[in-house]
Formats: C-alpha cells, structure tokens, sequence
C-alpha cells in the first residue's frame, strides 16, 4: 500500500536529484521571462467619442423679468451635469454596454487647455466609449448619443440638445477630451499592438517553473520506486512483502540486540530452531547466520536463499520458522515474488525480517 511516508522516503532517497530539478525549472522559467520580457503584445483599445450640444431656459427670461440675482452659470452648470450624469446613468449607458458588451468603458473626460491644464467652460459634452472593436465601439457611442439626446428632453429643462460631433474614433488621452473635436484618427483595420518594454525576470513566473519541477521530480521518483518493487527501505519491506520488520543491520555488522530480540521471540512463541532466509544469493544471509550460530548454537539451524528452487524449500521445511534477510536493492520484482512462493509453500511461520541497508 503507498502512504505518505513511502513518498517521503523517496523524496529523501532522490533529494539531491530532485533539488536539481527543480533549480534548472526554476532557471527555464527565469530564462523564459527574460526571453519574452522586451515584447508584451496587447489588445489596441479604440475610443469613439462624440460631443453632445445643449442650450438650457432661463438666462434671457431672467434678464427680461429684471432678476438681477439670476445666476447664470450656475443654473447651466446644473443643467449641463445632469445631461452628463443621464449619459452615464444605467438607464442609458448601462443598457448600452448590455446589448453591446459589459466590457466597454464610458467615461466623460473634461476639456482641459494643453498649456495650464485647467479646465475649459463649454456647454459641450464630451462621451467617449472604449473597447477593442472600433466599429463596436462607435455603435455603442451612436446608441449612446441618441438614448442621451431622448432622455435629456424629457428630464431637463433644456431649449434643445443636439448632437453635435457625431461618434469618431480618436487617439488622443482618454481621460482628457479631443481638442476642437476628434484631433486624431487610429486605424479600424488594427487590432492589436506590441510594446516594447525592458526585458526583466518574472519573479512569478520562477516560481511556478520551480514548484511545477518540484512536484514532477517527486512524482516521477515516487512512481519509479512503487513501480520497481525493489527493497529500499524497511518500509518496502512490510509494503511490499507485508512481513514485519524486526532488526537492521549495516553490512558485516550484526547488532548484539538483534540476536537477543530474535532469541527472545523464540522463547516466546515456544520454537526451537529456525532457518536464516535471503531472498537472493546476495542478500547478505550467511554473515548473518554465522553471528546467529555463534551466539544461539543450534538454534539457528540452516542458512539458504530462496532463488534457489531445488534446496531451498526442504532447508527452511526442517525449522520451525525461518527469518528472512533483505539487502538494499539487492532483490528485483521477480525475486521478491518467488521469495513469497517459497514461503507459502514452504507453509512455515515466518519470524520476521532483518533489512540491510545500502552501507
């Protein structure tokens, strides 16, 4: 069964690997951004703006009635931001965008003087809408023009409102209206435009380059070891072979513990002799044996590898269990399983497992 700590051993078996990995990630992405950082290819944004034209009742009537508190400006003012605030209102702008796209923009930009910045006064109303058609956008405009000229009619007290610069596509700030009507023209046919900017390291972009190295390198090794099926651990061992794990023991070296642990389970479990199993000829058995017959006499009755399908069998068949030996790596896929068959077949308890590690 693969867990979480069989994924963790394989990520400290092929750390230095995977930490390879995911610094030359890291470094494609870092080229990557660099490489594509001095071009940004974005969408060109065309911008229809028209001027609406409106004539408000009042001044001449409060001339003639002799007021002479009647404000002229500021009553017109009045006047002029309520046709603007209709002009941008749901009503009118918002059901535009709705039949046109939710992604076109309507603003009213001021008339300002190129030279000081301050503000012209004009009774003219400039609306311009933005987006990346220019013949969506100029009939958003037209729609928004001729909904403006209706609604403001009706609601403000205006002797007339006339449109009087048609929608037109402009070039100029958006946010500042054309001077003396749409002072320059782009191009409908257009459609997109490519900015030249400094080339320079995403830092995003390493990021993702490196954690997207950094999950694939532990995919890759955490497949490659449940795949194999090769003993690297003593977790391999209870996974792969589901036989616990009594004792590790480096090459050569037999810990004094592990033969009194070993012992001890003989006693308890009332067996008198018991067969040191490797499961190739290379897993290390005879060493192992040796220090189990010097220390527990006879006890340890034999020693065998299970890859031998002739002896194998009748030796650990004349114990009363047998104690298998597994090496770093040693075994392949084929070994383990006829390792399993031996010991089915052999129909003898098994004691438990000793791993030896790599060194």
């Amino acid at each position: 069964m693969v867990t979480f700590g069989t994924i963790l051993e394989s990520i400290k078996r092929h750390g230095v690997l995977i930490v390879v990995i995911t610094l030359v990630c890291a470094c494609i992405g870092a080229a990557s951004s660099f490489v594509r950082g001095g071009t940004v290819e974005v969408a060109t944004q065309y911008t229809a703006e028209f001027a609406l034209y409106p004539v408000v009742y009042g001044y001449q009537d409060g001339v003639n009635n002799g007021d002479e508190h009647y404000n002229y400006s500021l009553n017109e003012t009045y006047a002029l931001n309520d046709v603007r605030r209709i002009a941008l209102s749901e009503d009118v702008s918002g059901a535009v965008r709705q039949q046109y796209g939710t992604d076109l923009a309507v603003s009213s930009p001021r008339w300002l003087q190129n030279e000081t910045r301050s503000e012209y006064y004009s009774r003219y109303i400039f609306i311009d809408v933005t987006g990346t058609d220019a013949d969506r956008v100029l009939a958003a405009a037209q729609a928004i023009a001729d909904a403006t000229v209706a609604k403001a009619s009706e609601q403000v007290p205006l002797a007339s409102i006339s449109i009087a610069e048609a929608p037109a596509l402009r070039g100029s700030t958006p946010n500042q209206a054309a001077s003396w009507g749409t002072e320059s023209f782009v191009d409908p046919a257009k459609t997109s435009a490519v900015v030249e900017t400094a080339a320079s390291i995403n830092p995003r972009q390493v990021v993702i380059w490196a954690l997207l190295g950094l999950f694939a390198a532990i995919v890759v090794f955490a497949c490659y070891d449940i795949l194999s099926r090769r003993v690297r651990s003593p977790r391999d061992v209870e996974r792969l072979l589901e036989i616990p794990v009594i004792g590790v023991a480096r090459p050569g070296q037999v810990p004094p513990q592990l033969i009194d642990g070993v012992d001890a389970l003989l006693v308890r479990n009332d067996l008198k002799s018991f067969s040191v199993a490797g499961a190739v000829a290379g897993d290390g058995a005879e060493k192992l044996y040796d220090a189990f017959r010097d220390r527990l006499g006879d006890k340890a009755a034999c020693v065998t590898d299970l890859a031998d399908r002739e002896g194998a069998l009748a030796k650990v068949m004349s114990t009363d269990c047998v104690l298998l030996v597994l090496r770093y790596a040693a075994a392949k896929s084929r070994d383990l399983s006829l390792a399993l068959q031996q010991l089915r077949l052999a129909g003898v308890p098994v004691l438990g497992a000793v791993f030896i590690t790599k060194k």
